[in-house]
């Protein structure tokens, strides 16, 4: 083979590589991005307990868009639609409970 196919094939090679890179690395990083704009005109539903204060303290709760809690704030978004993490949550970054509230919470919610 002669250095022009070499470079060739390289190239090739470089931008599948770049490609495939990008494609999964979009749809890793996809579930830090609002599932729908709309997702703050959602309705809640009426056949979920409403959000607990534990989950407002964390910011955020696992569910996906249909399953909006009663109580939501108005400002949180929904990430993650189709996937098995999927979750409403805070418009700040969510947070670790201190061990005295997550043991609040584990008494109050029976986790």
């Amino acid at each position: 083979m002669t250095k022009n196919t070499y470079m060739i094939s390289g190239l090739i090679l470089l931008a599948l590589i770049v490609g495939l890179a990008y494609f999964f690395g979009y749809k890793t990083n996809s579930n830090d991005k609002p599932s729908d704009s709309t997702a703050l005109s959602v309705p809640a539903s009426a056949s979920l307990p409403p959000i607990n204060k534990c989950e407002l303290k964390e910011g955020w709760y696992f569910g996906a868009l249909k399953d909006k809690k009663p109580g939501t704030p108005d400002d949180w978004f929904h990430v993650g639609e189709g996937g098995r993490s999927a979750k409403w949550r805070a418009p700040h970054e969510p947070r670790d409970l201190t061990a005295e509230e997550a043991a609040e919470c584990e008494k109050a919610t029976n986790r």
